[in-house]
């Protein structure tokens, strides 16, 4: 059996939501046998031929220029979660712990929007943070005070106009997803 019949039988067995987060997160770390299986499986399952389109522009070799010019159309897209175009989206990396006596576990999401619902998002992370972060010794309280300080750089950068360097972290990662989602 072929590495491509492995790889698209495996595929097979997966959820859509499974697939969709391969092709999100993990998809640039894959073998182009592995991308091929995937487009193929995304035409089987008679998805959305829109993400066959992201999958190849992200597979693309992209000059600096071009990213830059990539990462000014997305800042000026409406806002996913209000659908405001006033203010440049950005992105940041919304850190949540939740901290058991021995034990912490972390939620960490990067959130493409306006910068008004990215500290939104920020603030509810924050008082989940206060709330059950901090429980587990002795790396709990270190980690809530990291991502403390972490969202409150952000939202200094924010307030004065500035991108994160998340913004353009999450364009590299997930230029498939951000293509699909907008363009």
């Amino acid at each position: 059996m072929s590495r491509y019949q492995e790889i698209k039988e495996y595929y097979q067995t997966l959820k859509d939501q499974v697939l969709l987060d391969l092709i999100e997160y993990e998809f640039m770390d894959l073998e182009p046998e592995a991308i091929s299986a995937l487009k193929s499986e995304i035409l089987d399952r008679v998805m959305d031929t829109k993400w066959i389109k992201a999958i190849d522009f992200a597979t693309q070799p992209m000059s600096e220029e071009a990213f830059a010019l990539f990462a000014r159309r997305v800042e000026r897209q409406n806002c996913p979660y209000c659908g405001q175009s006033e203010r440049p989206l950005s992105a940041s990396l919304i850190r949540k712990l939740t901290g058991q006596v021995i034990r912490v576990y972390r939620d960490y999401k990067y959130i493409l929007g306006c910068p008004d619902c990215i500290m939104a998002k920020m603030k509810e992370a924050e008082d989940h943070n206060k709330l059950k972060g901090w429980f587990a010794f002795p790396m709990g309280v270190f980690e809530t005070l990291f991502a403390f300080f972490y969202h409150r750089y952000n939202r200094r950068l924010f307030t004065h106009g500035h991108q994160t360097r998340d913004f353009y972290r999450y364009l590299r990662v997930a230029k498939a997803k951000v293509y699909y989602q907008f363009f």
